[in-house]
């Protein structure tokens, strides 16, 4: 009996902590500075003509287990930014934003990409926030998004907290519309691998990107106490008060 209790407890315990885990941050203030920026063609002004695709991402001001996220772009289908730990397409964890051709606006699609590069929508959105419907011209789209560094599905999503190559890209095609206004993708990406690696949640890192925002001070090492870290300690002490618990009551 005290076993089972203690199994409960420590279920219940660790429910907890991922659940705060969870909670959205509040979404990034208008004209903050972005940290890390990617763009086609390197070194073009963001928010003009002059930038075919451009992304950026920064760790959102009130929770540093999140990134904020912006893309915009010349596409009238799909912007997609991306990781992967190999420098393939294959099998790597992209966020698209796409054109929903029957509600007219630009929607926010965690995906993943299969070993042959086929494009699957994962279902599970509990680690993206503050997605914004964006803008759409007919001839540009924009949006913006929160995520988690963490994840909640370890076959469809990376745990963003690592060295990673950014794949990125945009394309033209229209995704299929479905149930509940689910996008699908019936056309492999148009993906453009980085020649560097990075940690997203801690830029900078091993090599530079093309072009970076130098005005934004970030830190070069992990924290020794991050949240990634503290979480861990928490959940390795209730292990240890659960053992305790069953011990006592044998």
């Amino acid at each position: 009996m005290a076993i089972t209790l203690s199994i409960v407890l420590c279920s219940l315990l660790l429910h907890l902590v991922q659940a705060h885990s969870d909670t959205c941050p509040a979404p990034p203030a208008s004209g903050v500075s972005y940290r890390f920026n990617i763009s086609i063609p390197a070194g073009c002004t963001p928010y003009t003509s002059t930038c075919t695709f451009y992304a950026a991402l920064r760790t959102n001001n009130n929770s540093s287990a999140w990134l904020d996220y912006y893309m915009e772009g010349a596409a009238t289908g799909y912007l997609a930014l991306g990781w992967n730990n190999i420098s393939q397409t294959q099998m790597s964890d992209i966020i698209a934003c796409a054109y929903n051709s029957q509600t007219n606006a630009v929607q926010v699609v965690d995906t993943f990409v299969g070993a042959n590069n086929v494009v699957v929508t994962d279902s599970n959105y509990r680690y993206l926030c503050n997605q914004t419907a964006g803008t759409y011209t007919g001839s540009r789209m924009s949006c913006s998004y929160s995520r988690s560094y963490s994840t909640h599905d370890s076959v469809n999503d990376y745990r963003i907290d690592g060295l990673f190559y950014a794949l990125y890209g945009l394309g033209n095609s229209l995704p299929s519309v479905g149930v509940n206004n689910t996008l699908n993708f019936t056309s492999p990406f148009s993906l453009t691998i980085s020649n560097y690696v990075i940690n997203p949640r801690w830029y900078p890192s091993t090599a530079a990107p093309p072009t970076t925002n130098a005005t934004v001070t970030v830190p070069t090492t992990l924290p020794s106490s991050s949240p990634g870290a503290v979480q861990a300690h928490v959940v390795l002490l209730i292990c240890m008060i659960c053992a305790v618990v069953t011990l006592s009551g044998m």
